[in-house]
Protein backbone atom coordinates (compact mmCIF):
# COMPACT_ATOMS: atom_id res chain seq x y z
CA UNK A 1 0.00 0.00 0.00
CA UNK A 2 1.15 3.84 -0.77
CA UNK A 3 -0.68 6.98 -0.62
CA UNK A 4 -0.59 9.50 -2.82
CA UNK A 5 -3.39 11.32 -1.96
CA UNK A 6 -4.20 14.07 -5.36
CA UNK A 7 -4.26 17.42 -4.80
CA UNK A 8 -7.84 17.70 -4.53
CA UNK A 9 -8.29 15.21 -2.16
CA UNK A 10 -5.48 17.07 0.33
CA UNK A 11 -7.86 20.22 0.20
CA UNK A 12 -11.42 20.30 0.34
CA UNK A 13 -12.79 16.41 -0.14
CA UNK A 14 -11.05 15.98 3.11
CA UNK A 15 -13.02 18.20 5.28
CA UNK A 16 -16.02 15.59 3.78
CA UNK A 17 -14.64 12.95 5.79
CA UNK A 18 -16.36 14.91 8.77
CA UNK A 19 -19.84 14.32 7.50
CA UNK A 20 -19.50 10.63 7.96
CA UNK A 21 -18.40 10.99 11.12
CA UNK A 22 -14.35 11.04 10.43
CA UNK A 23 -13.86 14.58 11.70
CA UNK A 24 -10.22 13.61 13.30
CA UNK A 25 -9.02 12.00 9.94
CA UNK A 26 -9.64 15.58 7.75
CA UNK A 27 -5.90 16.41 7.57
CA UNK A 28 -3.49 14.95 4.73
CA UNK A 29 -1.11 12.98 7.59
CA UNK A 30 -4.38 12.17 9.75
CA UNK A 31 -5.67 10.22 6.62
CA UNK A 32 -2.66 8.32 5.14
CA UNK A 33 -2.47 7.17 8.74
CA UNK A 34 -6.19 6.03 8.77
CA UNK A 35 -5.77 4.49 5.07
CA UNK A 36 -2.44 2.65 6.69
CA UNK A 37 -4.63 1.21 9.36
CA UNK A 38 -7.72 0.15 7.31
CA UNK A 39 -5.01 -1.74 4.74
CA UNK A 40 -3.46 -3.42 8.38
CA UNK A 41 -7.32 -5.22 8.03
CA UNK A 42 -7.38 -9.13 7.86
CA UNK A 43 -10.82 -8.37 5.75
CA UNK A 44 -11.03 -5.53 2.38
CA UNK A 45 -13.40 -6.37 -0.17
CA UNK A 46 -13.69 -4.56 -3.81
CA UNK A 47 -13.14 -5.04 -7.35
CA UNK A 48 -10.22 -4.93 -9.99
CA UNK A 49 -11.33 -2.58 -13.12
CA UNK A 50 -9.13 -1.62 -16.13
CA UNK A 51 -8.36 2.42 -16.26
CA UNK A 52 -6.65 3.38 -19.64
CA UNK A 53 -5.54 -0.23 -19.91
CA UNK A 54 -3.63 -0.19 -16.57
CA UNK A 55 -5.37 -2.53 -13.89
CA UNK A 56 -6.94 -0.21 -11.00
CA UNK A 57 -8.75 -1.42 -7.15
CA UNK A 58 -11.45 0.34 -5.62
CA UNK A 59 -11.72 -1.15 -2.17
CA UNK A 60 -14.37 -0.42 0.37
CA UNK A 61 -14.29 -0.49 3.97
CA UNK A 62 -17.76 -0.68 6.12
CA UNK A 63 -18.33 1.77 8.99
CA UNK A 64 -21.99 1.05 9.90
CA UNK A 65 -23.89 2.74 7.62
CA UNK A 66 -21.11 4.25 6.17
CA UNK A 67 -18.07 3.19 3.34
CA UNK A 68 -14.88 4.49 3.21
CA UNK A 69 -14.02 4.05 -0.67
CA UNK A 70 -10.37 3.70 -1.67
CA UNK A 71 -8.88 4.17 -5.64
CA UNK A 72 -5.61 3.37 -6.82
CA UNK A 73 -3.75 1.70 -9.56
CA UNK A 74 -2.23 -1.77 -8.69
CA UNK A 75 0.91 -2.61 -9.02
CA UNK A 76 1.74 -6.29 -9.32
CA UNK A 77 -0.21 -8.69 -6.61
CA UNK A 78 0.09 -7.24 -3.46
CA UNK A 79 0.70 -3.18 -4.14
CA UNK A 80 -1.52 -0.31 -4.13
CA UNK A 81 -1.12 3.37 -4.89
CA UNK A 82 -4.47 5.16 -3.23
CA UNK A 83 -5.20 8.58 -5.16
CA UNK A 84 -8.71 8.63 -3.85
CA UNK A 85 -10.48 8.45 -0.75
CA UNK A 86 -13.67 9.33 -1.00
CA UNK A 87 -16.51 9.55 2.63
CA UNK A 88 -20.27 7.49 1.45
CA UNK A 89 -23.19 6.42 2.95
CA UNK A 90 -24.62 3.27 2.10
CA UNK A 91 -27.87 4.68 0.65
CA UNK A 92 -30.60 2.19 -0.56
CA UNK A 93 -33.10 5.40 -1.09
CA UNK A 94 -32.68 6.38 -5.34
CA UNK A 95 -33.89 8.47 -7.95
CA UNK A 96 -34.36 7.96 -11.56
CA UNK A 97 -32.00 10.35 -13.33
CA UNK A 98 -33.68 10.76 -17.14
CA UNK A 99 -31.84 12.37 -20.20
CA UNK A 100 -28.44 11.72 -18.63
CA UNK A 101 -25.17 12.42 -19.64
CA UNK A 102 -21.46 11.59 -18.22
CA UNK A 103 -18.38 14.14 -17.96
CA UNK A 104 -14.76 13.26 -16.95
CA UNK A 105 -13.08 15.33 -14.40
CA UNK A 106 -9.39 16.82 -14.69
CA UNK A 107 -9.26 14.80 -11.22
CA UNK A 108 -10.25 11.67 -13.32
CA UNK A 109 -13.59 11.29 -11.36
CA UNK A 110 -16.84 10.36 -13.17
CA UNK A 111 -19.85 12.87 -13.05
CA UNK A 112 -23.01 12.50 -13.72
CA UNK A 113 -26.13 15.14 -15.24
CA UNK A 114 -29.08 14.26 -15.44
CA UNK A 115 -33.00 15.33 -14.70
CA UNK A 116 -34.21 14.28 -11.50
CA UNK A 117 -37.42 11.73 -12.41
CA UNK A 118 -40.35 12.89 -10.16
CA UNK A 119 -39.00 17.02 -9.64
CA UNK A 120 -37.89 17.28 -13.57
CA UNK A 121 -34.97 19.54 -11.94
CA UNK A 122 -31.16 19.10 -12.99
CA UNK A 123 -28.91 17.76 -11.42
CA UNK A 124 -25.35 16.56 -10.82
CA UNK A 125 -23.17 14.05 -9.03
CA UNK A 126 -20.52 11.91 -8.56
CA UNK A 127 -20.99 8.12 -8.41
CA UNK A 128 -19.34 6.39 -5.37
CA UNK A 129 -18.66 3.59 -6.94
CA UNK A 130 -16.83 3.56 -10.57
CA UNK A 131 -15.80 0.09 -11.19
CA UNK A 132 -19.10 -0.71 -13.22
CA UNK A 133 -18.06 2.47 -15.13
CA UNK A 134 -14.93 0.83 -16.71
CA UNK A 135 -16.09 -3.36 -16.16
CA UNK A 136 -19.40 -3.08 -17.42
CA UNK A 137 -20.06 -0.44 -20.04
CA UNK A 138 -23.73 -1.82 -21.71
CA UNK A 139 -25.17 -0.72 -17.49
CA UNK A 140 -24.25 3.23 -19.18
CA UNK A 141 -26.37 2.87 -22.46
CA UNK A 142 -29.57 2.63 -20.62
CA UNK A 143 -31.96 6.08 -21.65
CA UNK A 144 -32.15 6.22 -17.97
CA UNK A 145 -30.33 5.46 -14.33
CA UNK A 146 -31.01 4.05 -10.75
CA UNK A 147 -28.73 6.33 -8.33
CA UNK A 148 -28.97 7.36 -5.24
CA UNK A 149 -28.44 10.93 -4.42
CA UNK A 150 -27.51 12.26 -0.78
CA UNK A 151 -25.39 15.42 -0.11
CA UNK A 152 -22.42 16.07 1.89
CA UNK A 153 -21.43 18.88 3.73
CA UNK A 154 -19.42 20.57 5.44
CA UNK A 155 -20.64 24.34 5.72
CA UNK A 156 -24.50 24.68 7.07
CA UNK A 157 -26.84 26.86 9.09
CA UNK A 158 -30.18 26.32 10.32
CA UNK A 159 -32.73 28.88 9.75
CA UNK A 160 -36.13 29.49 11.33
CA UNK A 161 -39.17 28.51 9.22
CA UNK A 162 -40.81 30.60 7.01
CA UNK A 163 -44.17 31.52 7.74
CA UNK A 164 -46.71 31.17 5.22
CA UNK A 165 -50.38 31.20 4.46
CA UNK A 166 -52.32 28.27 3.13
CA UNK A 167 -53.19 30.49 0.15
CA UNK A 168 -48.82 30.64 -0.37
CA UNK A 169 -48.15 27.45 -0.02
CA UNK A 170 -50.95 26.62 -2.49
CA UNK A 171 -49.33 29.04 -4.71
CA UNK A 172 -45.90 27.47 -4.29
CA UNK A 173 -47.35 24.17 -5.21
CA UNK A 174 -49.15 24.79 -8.46
CA UNK A 175 -45.93 26.87 -9.53
CA UNK A 176 -43.48 23.66 -8.77
CA UNK A 177 -46.17 21.36 -10.37
CA UNK A 178 -46.39 24.00 -13.77
CA UNK A 179 -42.38 24.26 -13.71
CA UNK A 180 -42.33 20.03 -13.75
CA UNK A 181 -44.98 19.86 -16.71
CA UNK A 182 -42.88 22.29 -18.73
CA UNK A 183 -39.75 20.69 -18.13
CA UNK A 184 -41.58 17.30 -19.08
CA UNK A 185 -42.47 19.15 -22.27
CA UNK A 186 -38.87 20.57 -23.27
CA UNK A 187 -37.15 17.49 -22.27
CA UNK A 188 -39.81 15.57 -25.56
CA UNK A 189 -38.79 18.86 -27.54
CA UNK A 190 -41.19 21.46 -26.98
CA UNK A 191 -39.64 24.41 -27.68
CA UNK A 192 -42.89 26.24 -26.52
CA UNK A 193 -42.34 24.85 -23.19
CA UNK A 194 -38.94 26.08 -22.83
CA UNK A 195 -39.54 29.67 -24.00
CA UNK A 196 -42.53 29.70 -21.01
CA UNK A 197 -39.44 29.36 -18.47
CA UNK A 198 -37.60 31.35 -19.47
CA UNK A 199 -40.00 34.44 -19.17
CA UNK A 200 -41.01 33.36 -16.18
CA UNK A 201 -37.83 33.76 -14.66
CA UNK A 202 -37.26 36.77 -15.76
CA UNK A 203 -40.45 37.55 -14.88
CA UNK A 204 -39.02 35.98 -11.00
CA UNK A 205 -35.87 37.79 -11.82
CA UNK A 206 -37.32 41.13 -11.79
CA UNK A 207 -39.69 40.88 -8.51
CA UNK A 208 -36.72 39.41 -6.98
CA UNK A 209 -34.46 42.80 -7.52
CA UNK A 210 -37.66 45.01 -6.58
CA UNK A 211 -38.13 42.97 -3.36
CA UNK A 212 -34.29 43.10 -2.45
CA UNK A 213 -34.53 46.82 -2.05
CA UNK A 214 -36.45 45.76 1.51
CA UNK A 215 -36.49 42.14 2.42
CA UNK A 216 -34.06 39.85 3.38
CA UNK A 217 -32.90 37.27 0.65
CA UNK A 218 -34.03 34.35 3.26
CA UNK A 219 -37.86 35.80 3.74
CA UNK A 220 -38.03 35.95 -0.48
CA UNK A 221 -37.24 32.66 -1.14
CA UNK A 222 -39.08 29.78 -0.11
CA UNK A 223 -35.91 26.94 -1.48
CA UNK A 224 -33.52 27.17 -3.77
CA UNK A 225 -30.79 25.03 -5.19
CA UNK A 226 -27.76 26.77 -7.40
CA UNK A 227 -24.68 24.95 -8.68
CA UNK A 228 -22.01 26.61 -6.75
CA UNK A 229 -18.60 25.14 -8.30
CA UNK A 230 -15.06 26.36 -7.99
CA UNK A 231 -16.09 27.74 -12.02
CA UNK A 232 -19.57 28.91 -12.77
CA UNK A 233 -18.41 27.74 -16.20
CA UNK A 234 -17.28 24.00 -15.32
CA UNK A 235 -19.42 21.02 -14.64
CA UNK A 236 -19.42 20.40 -10.68
CA UNK A 237 -21.85 18.27 -8.06
CA UNK A 238 -21.35 21.30 -5.68
CA UNK A 239 -24.81 23.13 -4.89
CA UNK A 240 -25.75 26.09 -2.92
CA UNK A 241 -29.19 25.10 -1.05
CA UNK A 242 -32.06 26.27 0.91
CA UNK A 243 -34.92 23.13 1.47
CA UNK A 244 -37.46 22.79 4.55
CA UNK A 245 -36.24 19.90 7.12
CA UNK A 246 -39.03 16.96 6.97
CA UNK A 247 -36.72 14.26 8.96
CA UNK A 248 -33.90 14.09 11.35
CA UNK A 249 -31.79 11.28 12.39
CA UNK A 250 -28.78 10.40 13.89
CA UNK A 251 -26.29 7.92 12.51
CA UNK A 252 -23.35 6.59 14.13
CA UNK A 253 -20.05 5.88 12.79
CA UNK A 254 -18.97 2.41 14.67
CA UNK A 255 -15.29 2.72 13.50
CA UNK A 256 -15.46 6.32 14.56
CA UNK A 257 -17.67 5.92 17.51
CA UNK A 258 -19.09 9.67 16.06
CA UNK A 259 -22.71 10.06 15.21
CA UNK A 260 -23.52 12.80 12.70
CA UNK A 261 -26.88 14.45 11.32
CA UNK A 262 -28.98 12.63 8.39
CA UNK A 263 -31.24 15.44 7.73
CA UNK A 264 -33.85 14.78 5.29
CA UNK A 265 -34.93 17.62 3.26
CA UNK A 266 -37.70 19.73 0.45
CA UNK A 267 -35.80 21.85 -1.57
CA UNK A 268 -38.89 23.27 -4.13
CA UNK A 269 -40.23 20.09 -3.94
CA UNK A 270 -37.69 18.13 -4.46
CA UNK A 271 -36.34 15.12 -2.19
CA UNK A 272 -32.94 15.41 -0.85
CA UNK A 273 -31.04 13.65 2.17
CA UNK A 274 -27.72 15.37 3.60
CA UNK A 275 -25.10 14.32 6.00
CA UNK A 276 -23.28 17.27 8.27
CA UNK A 277 -21.11 16.96 11.62
CA UNK A 278 -22.86 18.96 14.19
CA UNK A 279 -19.48 20.85 14.52
CA UNK A 280 -19.97 21.81 10.81
CA UNK A 281 -23.83 23.35 11.59
CA UNK A 282 -24.71 26.40 12.99
CA UNK A 283 -28.01 26.19 14.92
CA UNK A 284 -30.18 23.53 16.43
CA UNK A 285 -32.44 21.13 13.43
CA UNK A 286 -35.98 20.59 14.27
CA UNK A 287 -38.69 19.42 11.44
CA UNK A 288 -40.29 22.25 10.01
CA UNK A 289 -36.97 24.74 10.63
CA UNK A 290 -34.85 25.49 7.42
CA UNK A 291 -31.36 24.08 6.50
CA UNK A 292 -29.04 26.17 4.54
CA UNK A 293 -25.40 24.96 2.99
CA UNK A 294 -23.33 24.15 0.43
CA UNK A 295 -23.66 20.49 -0.75
CA UNK A 296 -21.56 18.09 -2.54
CA UNK A 297 -23.97 15.38 -4.52
CA UNK A 298 -22.67 11.48 -4.48
CA UNK A 299 -24.73 8.65 -5.09
CA UNK A 300 -24.04 4.53 -6.71
CA UNK A 301 -25.49 3.04 -9.39
CA UNK A 302 -28.77 0.43 -8.60
CA UNK A 303 -28.12 1.10 -4.78
CA UNK A 304 -29.94 -1.80 -4.52
CA UNK A 305 -27.10 -4.05 -4.92
CA UNK A 306 -25.66 -3.09 -1.57
CA UNK A 307 -27.89 -5.66 -0.13
CA UNK A 308 -26.52 -8.28 -2.49
CA UNK A 309 -22.89 -7.11 -1.91
CA UNK A 310 -22.42 -9.42 0.87
CA UNK A 311 -18.60 -10.70 -0.37
CA UNK A 312 -15.72 -10.48 2.83
CA UNK A 313 -12.60 -10.35 0.64
CA UNK A 314 -11.37 -8.72 -2.19
CA UNK A 315 -11.86 -10.43 -5.55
Amino acid sequence: YDSALNSRQKGIMLREFAAIGLSRYTGQRAASELIGRLFGQDRLKGHIYLKNQEPWAEIYYDMGPFQLVLRGRTIGNQYINVSQALPTLKEKRGIMLLDWDSRMTEEGEVLLIGQEGLSMEEVCLSPTEIYRYYRDPEVWQQDALYVSCYGLSIEGKILLPSYRTEEEQQKIQQSESWRREMMQKALEGDSSAMEAMEQEENMIDLEIAERMKNEDIYTIFDGFMYPAGPDQGMIDNTYTLLGDITGIEKLFNSFSEEWVYYLELSVLGQELRVLINPTDLVGEPAVGRRFQGKVKLYGRLDPARLILESSDHFF
